[in-house]
């Protein structure tokens, strides 16, 4: 089993989705040698400051009568003993919070989860659903109604329609052909009402398919739906109880849907 995680702070629906894979040795090393880097130049700066703060040393650069050489160089000792703490502890507290970062990355929000994220908490998420056949569904919606497989379109600029037949952008003029996200999603639903049949025989689940996004002119089939972002929760909140579908039923296909996170 994938492990899931709880992605959000809302009190309301649960989250899941597949977890970050583990760094590698080498990765951990290379972040461990960072922090401690960011640490060393961080000390060196403080300390830096402590003797500029502390000791005579820029006193000792001005002299009674200086000559034009001495003028020179006072200016250029007092200005590195006056900026190179600050620049020191500056660089050392950035790297630090890059090293930070890189050891505990956050998990982005997906824009799924973002528009989903105040259904009440009779729904859940469930994102990354790796059936048997081994492909990956983006994303199921569980709720009263049954599940719903949610496919999101491309990002404005990132694709190109010709009727049916999709192109993926891959260079300014350069496209490559990808599967029609409808299509995509469609077959999603297919595979897995199929799962959910096979597993539970005595019960079976309405399962809905719906791309999210804008894309001018596209229209929605018998089997999948076209669903702008700002209207996603308003079309699951449209879509029929089901009334066999009780709370047991839900948190048992969540659960299942959870064990095949990957």
């Amino acid at each position: 089993m994938a492990a899931g995680s709880a992605a959000g702070h809302d009190p309301g629906m649960q989250h899941l989705a597949a977890e970050r894979p583990t760094p590698s040795p080498t990765l951990r090393l290379k972040n461990l040698v960072g922090l401690l880097s960011a640490l060393l130049l961080v000390a060196v700066g403080l300390l830096a400051g402590w003797l500029v703060a502390t000791t005579p040393f820029l006193s000792a650069l001005v002299t009674a009568h200086p000559t034009t050489v001495q003028t020179l160089l006072g200016a250029i000792g007092w200005a590195a003993g006056l900026s190179l703490p600050v620049l020191l502890t500056g660089a050392g507290l950035l790297r630090l919070a890059r090293s930070v970062g890189a050891i505990r990355p956050r998990r982005p929000r997906s824009p799924i989860a973002q528009l989903v994220a105040h259904l009440p908490d009779d729904h859940a998420l469930v994102e990354g659903v790796r059936l048997s056949d081994g492909r990956r569904i983006p994303a199921v919606v569980v709720g009263p109604f049954g599940a719903a497989v949610l496919e999101p379109l491309p990002p404005p600029g990132t694709a190109r329609r010709r009727g049916d037949v999709w192109e993926l952008r891959v260079g300014p003029r350069e496209f490559v052909p990808m599967e029609n996200p409808l299509h995509r999603a469609t077959r999603n639903a297919e595979r897995l009402r199929r799962w959910l049949l096979e597993a539970d025989q005595d019960h079976v689940v309405r399962v809905y398919a719906a791309v999210v996004g804008i894309e001018p002119g596209l229209e929605r089939t018998p089997s999948c739906a076209v669903v702008p972002p700002d209207q996603l929760v308003a079309w699951l909140a449209a879509l029929p109880a089901q009334r066999s579908f009780t709370a047991w039923r839900r948190a048992r296909l969540v659960e299942r849907l959870a064990e095949r996170l990957g």
